[in-house]
């Protein structure tokens, strides 16, 4: 009976195209049935590098979720892959074939998770920087204060340029820099 249920996989058909790619992962017509039958808005997988945050992050969350904890073997009773193991497949992977390459698979996937949350990291800071430079006129440097007469003092950044004049002024912004107090 299993067989049977294998084989009608593969003979299941969408407008007259085939709805599950024998490579692996679901064909454009099969993203089409689902999207009709479910409403789900399924995309093709990340095949090659990840190399965009919303790539790693897709491409990421797959790989941990199928295979931290796969939901079946790799290999059917005659050796050759299953579903879930040719999954990887149309992700651009290799298809594991025992549950260590799997975990490998996962691992794979939480470090590209990670890497995609440093690079949002990276983002926030590039526009706080930004923000900084609008306000207070660019060129970022550091100045030595002292906190009391005879102590070594920290440095503190500063984002402002010397003129003739002094420092220039910042312009007043609504309640972003509320949480910050800087000195002149």
């Amino acid at each position: 009976m299993n067989e049977l249920n294998y084989l009608n996989i593969y003979k299941q058909k969408y407008k007259g195209k085939k709805v599950k790619n024998p490579k692996g992962g679901l064909t454009a017509a099969g993203r089409k049935y689902f999207k009709r039958k479910e409403g789900a808005n399924l995309k093709p997988g990340v095949k090659g590098k990840a190399d965009t945050p919303a790539k790693k992050r897709r491409k990421g969350s797959f790989l941990t979720r199928f295979y931290t904890n796969p939901r079946g073997p790799m290999k059917d009773k005659k050796g050759n892959p299953t579903r879930l193991a040719l999954a990887a497949r149309a992700w651009g992977e290799s298809a594991p074939s025992t549950r260590q390459q799997a975990q490998k698979l996962a691992a794979k996937g939480r470090r590209m998770l990670d890497r995609y949350e440093a690079s949002k990291k990276v983002k926030k800071f590039v526009a706080f920087a930004t923000m900084m430079q609008k306000d207070y006129g660019g060129g970022a440097g550091t100045v030595a204060t002292t906190t009391d007469a005879g102590s070594p003092g920290y440095h503190t950044p500063t984002f402002g340029r010397a003129r003739a004049g002094g420092l220039k002024k910042p312009k007043k912004r609504k309640a972003e820099n509320a949480d910050f107090k800087f000195t002149y």
